[in-house]
């Protein structure tokens, strides 16, 4: 996979692309003592908005497919903020041209700024560029729970090397300000606390305290995540993914969009192309009367059977 990585690095560079490294190589090379001890399962690149069908050209030219994974590509493409590749030998590429692709979840971060404060780095041999030092804590603490449910050991354990390694370089302030604007602050005090309670994270007292949401969704949160175990979380991503918002007024907007989504959108979502209005919504309603049975089961604890 790091062979693979160097070839696209180097190809992309060639074309003029920059891209983003994030995630498993990067972290296996800068904050494992080995990289062998950081497993991962596919590449994450990021690239600008602006670039992503140049760099789909990139990829198509040195033998990668398109692949379909819940929806098509014109779709990821149109709608998402992300895609996925496989290579000849068999790696997957995601490749993404927003840092978080939850549709139901408020993201307001500046990808333009998040390019700027990038840095230059090296990894599996090549050049590339990764994520500036707070905007690392921040995506790895959003992506952990806004895409994984805050389900994971090793996406923990990730977020916590990482805070070892730049506690004495961290601006705790601007990550809490960025945290702010960005409106991920749930996100990142949910994953900070477990890091921390997992893995010793050297995460200050004083910045849980400033971040520690309240209200009702909070309690909530806090308890699927005290008494649930990370299946349970994963079933529950839709819900979880509502109480991670930060403002309530969000909430609505974020259900409104899940609820009532335009037609194309639903024609893309379902691959519908002359669908009817009704015809597409029921589709639609079909698809979330599932995701309501799952959320709903996944909420009722089954006491076990007795012992005979």
């Amino acid at each position: 996979m790091s062979r693979e990585l160097a070839g696209v690095l180097r190809h992309a560079a060639a074309a003029g692309l920059d891209i983003i490294v994030l995630k498993g190589p990067v972290l296996a090379e800068q904050v494992y003592p080995d990289p062998a001890l950081r497993p991962f399962s596919d590449l994450d690149l990021l690239v600008r908005a602006a670039d992503r069908l140049r760099m789909d050209t990139a990829l198509r030219d040195l033998g990668h497919r398109r692949v379909a994974d819940e929806h098509s590509w014109d779709f990821d493409i149109a709608y998402d903020g992300a895609t996925l590749y496989e290579t000849p030998g068999g790696v997957r590429i995601d490749l993404h041209w927003t840092l978080l692709t939850e549709p139901r979840f408020v993201w307001n971060a500046g990808e333009a700024e998040i390019w700027e404060r990038s840095v230059p780095i090296t990894v599996a041999g090549a050049a590339a560029r990764g994520l500036g030092r707070e905007d690392l804590v921040l995506y790895l603490a959003a992506h952990l729970a806004v895409h994984h449910t805050l389900a994971g050991l090793l996406r923990y354990h990730d977020l916590a090397r990482v805070l070892g390694r730049e506690a004495d370089a961290l601006d705790w302030a601007a990550l809490l300000a960025r945290a702010a604007r960005w409106r991920v602050r749930r996100a990142l005090f949910f994953a900070l606390l477990g890091a921390r309670a997992l893995f010793e994270a050297p995460v200050p007292p004083a910045i849980l305290d400033a971040l520690r949401p309240r209200g009702p969704r909070a309690r909530l949160l806090a308890a699927l995540v005290r008494h649930g175990d990370d299946r349970r979380l994963v079933r529950l991503e839709h819900l979880v993914t509502l109480l991670l918002v930060d403002h309530p007024r969000d909430v609505g907007a974020a259900l409104a969009r899940a609820l009532w989504p335009s037609a194309g959108w639903m024609r893309a979502r379902y691959g519908i192309a002359a669908g009817s209005a009704p015809a597409l919504y029921r589709a639609h309603a079909r698809r979330l009367a599932g995701v309501a049975r799952g959320a709903a089961a996944a909420l009722i604890r089954r006491r076990p059977a007795p012992v005979r």
